[in-house]
């Protein structure tokens, strides 16, 4: 008999333990399915808010671009050529406020050497005065605002003539004459 008890004790036992295993699953899945939700739910915040955040940013640059807007439109009613350079004048006066508050600056690209990460190189020019990639001229100006390249600069660039290309371009130059 007393082996039957134990026998009977320790299914008991097996049970019990099973039952908590069991529980203990189920508060897991619970747990773990709830967080799966909130999680999802995260995501979805988030995702409105960068767009309610894309949505500001367009309307408060719109803001800022619309004394520019009103400025162009004065100009194109003026029919005076003075009339018109003061209306250009005071559209380049809104658009350089508007830089501003954005922070926007200019990239800093004549006499300096280029910089691929801050310059394009459209055109080269064979020069004697000028060190290999120093920049000799800006045909489209680049801006970054903070760390941010917003456009990078589109630039000419030197090439230092060594004694034998001067010779050979100076030979060139004779014969075409």
């Amino acid at each position: 008999m007393n082996k039957k008890n134990n026998d009977k004790t320790e299914q008991i036992k097996q049970v019990s333990e099973e039952e908590k295993l069991k529980q203990t699953v189920k508060e897991l899945t619970d747990t773990l399915q709830r967080l799966q939700a909130d999680f999802e739910n995260y995501k979805k915040r988030v995702d409105k808010e960068k767009a309610q955040v894309a949505a500001t940013t367009k309307v408060v640059v719109l803001q800022k671009l619309l004394p520019i807007i009103d400025a162009f439109e004065i100009a194109a009613k003026s029919n005076e050529g003075e009339q018109l350079r003061k209306g250009m004048t005071l559209i380049q006066t809104e658009l350089a406020k508007v830089m501003h508050a954005l922070d926007v600056k200019p990239i800093t690209a004549i006499g300096k050497r280029c910089d691929p990460h801050k310059h394009e190189v459209l055109m080269q020019e064979a020069r004697e005065d000028c060190e290999d990639d120093m920049i000799t001229e800006e045909l489209q100006r680049g801006y970054t605002i903070g760390d941010l390249i917003v456009r990078t600069s589109k630039v000419k660039v030197a090439k230092k003539l060594n004694k034998t290309q001067e010779n050979k371009h100076d030979t060139k130059e004779h014969t075409a004459q």
